[in-house]
């Protein structure tokens, strides 16, 4: 789980993480006043990404949920939309042409280039996002894989800093990709 805080007071958390340990740290990090989510990005649904946002959408509210949109059956991911629907919060899918900003920060979303729908492997349908705040920038791969990598080749991929994608795991971050 990753919390960026653009200013403004906007806070955008990206995966859940397996558990609710999440919810305790954003108690802890968050100011006692501040319990709002501006943005909450599922990068795929799998349980280590989504277990710990049903708990977060109980206790705080989430003004919006970027998804994949690739198809997937799981309980933890069924809980999932199913609490979003409950509270009627806005869903967006995402395609490389749904960016946003929250005050000077740009949320570019690389990947998927288009709705996914059904997949083999949910990994490489991951939703890729380069967050740039002036000169700063951080690269968000979730469990993209060499697969997803090849195809995000040839895309102002530069950034400060990388979040490995697939935990760090053999699966990705080829030398392709990192140059």
């Amino acid at each position: 789980s990753i919390l960026i805080r653009p200013g403004e007071g906007k806070n955008v958390l990206i995966d859940g993480g397996p558990d609710k340990t999440v919810l305790y740290k954003l108690e802890k990090y968050l100011p006692w006043y501040d319990r709002t989510i501006d943005a909450m990005i599922l990068t795929h649904p799998h349980a280590d990404h989504v277990n710990g946002l049903v708990p977060i959408l109980d206790r705080m509210k989430v003004k919006a949920v970027l998804l994949a949109g690739s198809e997937y059956e799981s309980e933890a991911y069924a809980a999932f939309l199913k609490k979003i629907s409950d509270k009627k919060i806005p869903v967006y899918i995402a395609d490389d042409g749904r960016d946003f900003k929250l005050g000077e920060t740009t949320v570019d979303v690389l990947f998927p280039f288009e709705n996914i729908g059904e997949t083999d492997n949910v990994n490489n349908a991951s939703i890729v996002m380069k967050i740039t705040n002036g000169e700063d920038s951080i690269l968000l791969s979730g469990d993209a894989e060499i697969e997803e990598e090849s195809q995000l080749l040839g895309l102002d991929l530069d950034a400060d800093i990388l979040k490995a994608g697939h935990h760090g795991s053999r699966t990705s971050s080829t030398t392709e990709f990192l140059s």
